[in-house]
Formats: C-alpha cells, structure tokens, sequence
C-alpha cells in the first residue's frame, strides 16, 4: 500500500527550515592571492621612516614585480628598495579593496603569508610584520620573527591582545578598539622592508580568513525553530503509518 506524505505539512517544514537556515546563514568566505598570474590587485606604499603618527602617513606608492615561478608554490610577487638613502620611508605590501571594508567577522581569524628578504638587519625585534588601519587608528604585529632568505611561512592570529596599538612598541588594544579597526579597515599592510640599505623582498600566497562564526542575534529561537520543525514534520505523517506497532527485539541472551 502506498502512503501519501501531507503535501501541506511538508510545505510547512520547510518554511520553518528555510527560516532556520536564513537564520544561521553561511559562513562568510576568506581571501586568497597566490599571484599565479598576476600581481592580483597588489600594491605598494612607503610609510613616514619610523612609522610616526597614529595612523602614520604615506609618502610615497610602488608597484609589485611579478614573476611567474620562484614562489613558495608558483608566482610571487617582488620588491626592491624603492629609495636611495639609509634613513628613508618604511615599505609595505598595500592589500587591494578585496580585503578591505567591514570585516568585523574577521576578528578572532587569522592573516597568513609566506614571505622572503635577503638581507635581513641583524635586529629586528620591532619591526611589524603587519599594520592594520581603520576607523583613524593603527595596529601593529610584532613578533619580531624575521623572514629568512628562502620562503618563510607566518600566521598571525586577529586577536586584540597579539597587536598593539599606535607604535610598533605600544600597549595592546582593547578588543573594542580591534574591532573598530576590522569594521572599518582602509589599509592592511605587510612589512616589504626587513633590511636598512639594498634588498630583495618577496611575498605570496596571502590568505586572510574570518574568525569563529558569530552567535545569532537571538539564541533562544533556535530551539524554538527546531522544535517547531519536528512538529510539523510529524504532523505530515499519516496516521495510519503513526498506528503502526513493530515487535522489539527480544533481550534474552543466546
């Protein structure tokens, strides 16, 4: 004998369903250059030498060379030094519109990248890898972790206390402060600039990827949601087949 699910209470669940999963929503994608073919958007920026002010200023812009082979796995990107004297601005690696804007979500996510500098000054135990700009506030990573001459790979957690905020040697942020700056962020930029004098900087494979999924705005409705679900979808079961009794099975051991 055929059985006819209810056409009505299927209808039904998956309204509730489709609700469910407006709700939840997808989990928001990261971003990721590996400059296979180009320099993927990719720019440069010189900084004020020192990296004085909050946020410093920019005195001057480059453009990335593009080479085909040699990265840590495919095309890369490259700089030289883009001035002349010893005490000139600071150079970083400029992220293109893609990576910049509201990105709240990437709070408590992480910044990868695979970077080479040959040389490398001797101390380089405040020199950031990364700067964040946003909402007229910088923030600073500094590890004091220095690219080696063949590819080095970095991954740098979005977490307030891991940054610091004005300078490369100022206290950590608040969490607040972080999430202002991920809300509004106008420039994420990577040190292209690991030695004073000639040099050749080099980076790939950048991957920037949103933190945990945040709660839902009302937690409560979820079991709400999901209970309303099962109703509905037993509703649609027939009564005959809701009528049906099958045997146990027997406990008695062999």
């Amino acid at each position: 004998m055929t059985s006819r699910i209810s056409t009505r209470g299927a209808s039904a669940a998956g309204a509730v369903l489709a609700a469910f999963l407006i709700q939840v929503g997808p989990a928001q994608a990261g971003f990721l250059s590996t400059f296979s073919s180009g320099i993927d958007g990719w720019s440069g920026v010189a900084f004020t030498e020192g990296l004085i002010g909050n946020p410093p200023a920019i005195v001057a812009g480059w453009t990335p060379t593009f080479h085909a082979t040699g990265g840590a796995s495919g095309g890369y990107i490259s700089a030289g030094d883009t001035y002349t004297n010893l005490m000139g601005p600071w150079d970083f690696w400029s992220a293109p519109s893609s990576y910049l804007g509201s990105m709240g979500a990437y709070y408590g996510g992480t910044l990868a990248f695979d970077l080479f500098s040959s040389p490398v000054d001797s101390d380089t135990s405040t020199y950031p890898e990364v700067l964040l700009i946003g909402n007229g506030m910088a923030l600073y990573h500094v590890s004091g972790a220095a690219p080696g001459t063949t590819w080095t790979s970095y991954s740098i957690s979005l977490i307030a206390a891991d940054w610091r905020l004005g300078s490369p040697t100022g206290t950590a942020p608040t969490v607040a402060e972080m999430q202002a700056v991920l809300a509004s962020l106008t420039g994420l930029y990577i040190d292209a600039d690991w030695y004073t004098g000639a040099q050749d900087e080099g980076l790939d494979n950048v991957r920037f990827d949103p933190g945990p999924a945040a709660p839902v705005d009302e937690p409560s409705t979820l079991p709400l949601a999901l209970s309303g679900l099962a109703a509905l979808m037993a509703a649609s079961v027939p009564r005959s087949l809701a009528r049906l009794r099958y045997p146990t099975a027997s406990r008695r051991l062999p």
